[in-house]
């Protein structure tokens, strides 16, 4: 049991100072920031990702559209 929560203890220290505060900035589409009327049948999405770590790299990523602001 000792040997268990050793481990568990071992793991969140790992996690914590593997994870990083990651940000997305200057959201662009078809390199316009506020894109209005975008009549491209593929548009271009593009982003930059900031964070505090070193050798960040992005391995997804996932697009939601809306016409809610709330969104």
């Amino acid at each position: 049991m000792k040997q268990l929560n050793l481990s568990i203890a071992i793991l969140f220290l790992f996690i914590s100072t593997v994870a990083q505060d990651l940000s997305v900035r200057n959201l662009t589409c078809d390199h316009r920031a506020d894109p209005l009327g975008i009549d491209n049948i593929k548009p271009r999405f593009s982003w930059k990702i900031y964070g505090n770590g070193n050798s960040i790299m992005q391995t997804a990523y996932s697009i939601r559209v809306s016409t809610d602001m709330k969104f």
